[in-house]
């Protein structure tokens, strides 16, 4: 059967298109994506007032100019749609990159805010992606094939990320994955669908004095 789905206004839907390359990337967004220009809606006629004694009289039209038609008025833009939030989940992406052009200079991706590359094959975060949307605040990678606990740093570099979720890939399995997570994204309040506490977060900074520099050779001040 054919999937379909309910357009939300600011929601680009690009799942299950089985999108694996940066051709199907641009294939999908001309699908679904909806153009400005035909964000339409005629413009209505004159709303109709109850009817009341007074208003059943015919009214004197001899000296009064013809009137245009109200019904043949023509049709007014909606406001365009702003896309903020874009979903890529169950397809086949493994390399991230393959999304950065169609959605960089087709839409603003400084407006992007949401995205989801949930059930891919993606293994590694490329550092371009907090260039290419730079105001991102909702990233989801779950059920993906990202196994270094290492690639999890470049999370860093969304300097607005809020909400993270990257469970369900080899890396999750790291008895460091959640403490290494909070420490390098200090700005999430919501990882892995779970609220981040205060109690927690002592606990980071703690663990993060005894296995920092462990797992961090390079850094020599901890």
């Amino acid at each position: 059967k054919k999937m379909t789905s309910t357009h939300v206004f600011g929601v680009l839907d690009m799942t299950f298109l089985y999108i694996r390359e940066e051709a199907d990337v641009l294939n999908g967004f001309n699908l679904r994506y909806i153009p400005p220009s035909s964000h339409t809606v005629s413009s209505p006629s004159s709303p109709l007032k109850p009817t009341t004694a007074s208003s059943t009289k015919r009214p004197d039209t001899s000296s009064e100019s013809p009137k245009r038609n109200e019904s043949t008025s023509p049709s007014r833009k909606r406001p365009a749609e702003v896309i903020k939030a874009i979903r890529l989940g169950n397809n086949s992406i493994s390399n991230v990159q393959v999304i950065y052009h169609t959605f960089s200079t087709n839409l603003d991706a400084s407006k992007i805010l949401w995205i989801d590359l949930s059930f891919n094959n993606i293994s590694a975060i490329d550092e371009e992606m907090s260039k290419t949307f730079p105001n991102i605040t909702t990233i989801y990678l779950h059920a993906n094939k990202i196994s270094r606990l290492q690639e999890l740093k470049k999370f860093s570099l969304f300097k607005n990320l809020r909400s993270l979720t990257l469970y369900g890939n080899p890396v999750e399995e790291h008895k460091h994955y959640r403490n290494f997570v909070l420490y390098y994204c200090p700005t999430i309040v919501q990882f892995d669908m779970s609220p981040v506490t205060k109690t927690e977060l002592g606990k980071m900074e703690v663990w993060s004095q005894t296995f920092r520099k462990k797992l961090n050779p390079e850094e020599e001040d901890y």
